[in-house]
């Protein structure tokens, strides 16, 4: 562990953070609703989109649990993590073309399962880099630059998206998006694993068969305050990607852009409400290491709802943008302090494995969002019409942040060395 890390280590530790999100900001709220599109014209959008978010969540839950306890028992000169990050990292680039050229639905959602595989086994052992190498008190700073990066990544794939799918380059835009995304996921991966210095593993020798079967054995009563993280995280989330998922089909069926020029609108939002994000994102994470976490999560919560209210009022562009800015600050603070949290209610040991865990309360709302837009969409379209279902769909993050608000509440933090 490092006693006190350098800017040149925050850096280099949490790079790498910046190629999953500009990866996933893209595919989530615009690509994989176009390569439906593409495959299944004509036909109804949710059902589909269901299909393929499920099945890339289920793989990628599996897959950063596994490969995590996996990675907390690994053995070697390089590390226990680096070796998972190069390895995930060079064989999802194949499986991200498979999806992009995929042939019909079948093809499609074969090749996500395998991208969630694959870019897995890089990231889950990856994200246990900053508690094996950051002291509790910087975990805050760290976050905040994990933060820092996901909102970048975000900024660079949608402003990228945005230009590349306006026309200018025809029906080649994806083909070049993804070109210049697998070569900056190598290249990110490169600067990671060459300069963070991690220490072999000289803990007790387990198997790596003992390792996954010890998952079924764990013992979450023992944690409540990883289990709370992990109730409050799934229903921020929850309120979260239902904005993401949705935004596209929002500007189409309540605002009434065409469908090519929703998608670039799409994208402008994604922007803008990732430029909010980045006004406070480190700030918010220094801040994290001298106030009480859950106390600027309490303010996300806020933000986010006052969001919710400006997306279903919107009557025009203008308010949409409002509504973008607002969530991207309560986005952005979110962010900037989630992992510092949970670092801070880590069970002691077996990081990779708990922050695994910790990722069902990422992926699962992905899941979840499909299927709340979809009952909420079939509940209100009769009695609302089209557009005031997918107005409802936005209105239902309001008590997931509620909730989400109620269940930090019940976090106890551990206390740590405050810093100046």
């Amino acid at each position: 562990m490092l006693k006190e890390p350098t800017k040149r280590d925050y850096f280099y530790l949490t790079i790498y953070y910046l190629s999953p999100s500009f990866f996933w900001a893209l595919m989530l709220l615009v690509v994989i609703q176009m390569r439906i599109e593409n495959l299944l014209p004509g036909r109804p959008f949710q059902r589909p989109m269901d299909i393929i978010v499920n099945a890339g969540g289920l793989v990628c839950i599996i897959t950063q649990v596994v490969i995590g306890a996996i990675s907390d028992r690994h053995r070697g000169a390089y590390g226990r993590r680096r070796p998972y990050i190069v390895a995930g990292t060079l064989l999802a680039i194949p499986a991200i073309w498979f999806f992009v050229l995929a042939g019909n639905f079948l093809m499609l959602v074969v090749a996500f399962m395998l991208v969630e595989l694959l870019l897995n086994i890089a990231n889950g052992p990856y994200q246990a880099l900053i508690p094996d190498m950051v002291p509790p008190e910087r975990h805050g700073i760290a976050s905040g630059y994990m933060g820092l990066w996901n909102l970048v990544g975000q900024f660079g794939g949608l402003a990228l998206g945005a230009l590349l799918f306006s026309g200018a380059f025809g029906k080649n835009g994806m083909i070049y998006l993804f070109g210049i995304f697998s070569v900056l996921s190598v290249v990110l991966m490169v600067l990671t694993v060459t300069h963070v210095r991690e220490e072999p593993y000289t803990g007790e020798r387990v198997q790596k068969r003992r390792a996954v079967l010890g998952i079924l054995k764990t013992d979450l009563r023992s944690h409540p305050a990883f289990v709370w993280v992990l109730v409050s995280r799934f229903l921020i989330n929850l309120g979260f990607y239902v904005a993401l998922l949705y935004l596209k089909k929002y500007l189409q069926f309540v605002l009434g852009f065409p469908e090519n020029t929703a998608t670039v609108y799409a994208l402008v939002l994604g922007l803008v409400l990732t430029i909010t994000g980045l006004i406070g994102t480190v700030p918010a994470g220094r801040l994290a290491d001298r106030v009480s976490k859950k106390t600027i999560i309490y303010g996300t919560c806020a933000l986010c709802t006052v969001s919710a209210f400006l997306f279903c009022a919107a009557a025009g562009i203008s308010w949409a943008i409002a509504a973008a800015a607002v969530f991207g600050l309560g986005l952005g603070a979110f962010a900037a302090v989630d992992w510092a949290l949970a670092c801070n209610v880590l069970p002691e040991g077996d990081a990779a494995k708990f922050l695994g865990i910790w990722t069902i309360s990422f992926v699962f709302p992905q899941m979840a969002a499909a299927l709340v837009a979809d009952l909420t969409i079939t509940a209100f379209t009769g009695t609302l019409g089209v557009a005031g279902a997918y107005r409802a769909v936005f209105a239902s993050i309001v008590p997931f942040m509620v909730l989400g608000t109620i269940a930090v509440s019940r976090i106890k933090e551990r206390p740590v060395k405050l810093t100046a």
